[in-house]
């Protein structure tokens, strides 16, 4: 029996471009959990001294005060509701871009994560 084995492919070193877990934020930072009801589907978050922001369910829009965010600053946004369909709108209040686009749809189960520059998160 041999213990040898053959290079079929081209060994290939660096980074495999694996995205990060941000799931531990969750517990590991304050965290503003965001949820809605029937009444009220749209808020307007003042992020303050927060940079984990979880939509838990009932919220379809949400604006940021862009003048709470810090410069500099990571914000992590979760939208754990649950339901594969269930799109939280997100937009900022002096019409800069969330990752390129002035409306971003944050779908449940994909987080994302940006840093604030002063006019965008990106």
């Amino acid at each position: 029996m041999s213990n040898s084995f053959e290079l079929l492919a081209p060994l290939q070193v660096g980074n495999k471009n694996v995205n990060e877990d941000l799931a531990h934020y969750l517990y590991e930072s304050p965290t503003l959990t965001v949820s809605g009801t029937s009444q009220q589907k749209t808020t307007s978050l003042n992020l303050t001294g927060i940079q984990v922001i979880n939509f838990t369910g009932g919220i379809g829009a949400a604006t940021i005060q862009s003048a709470s965010l810090t410069v500099n600053a990571t914000y992590i946004f979760f939208n754990t509701s649950g339901f594969a369909g269930s799109i939280v709108n997100l937009a900022l209040d002096n019409g800069g871009t969330i990752a390129t686009q002035t409306i971003f749809s944050l779908l449940s189960g994909q987080p994302q994560k940006w840093q604030w520059n002063g006019t965008n998160l990106s």
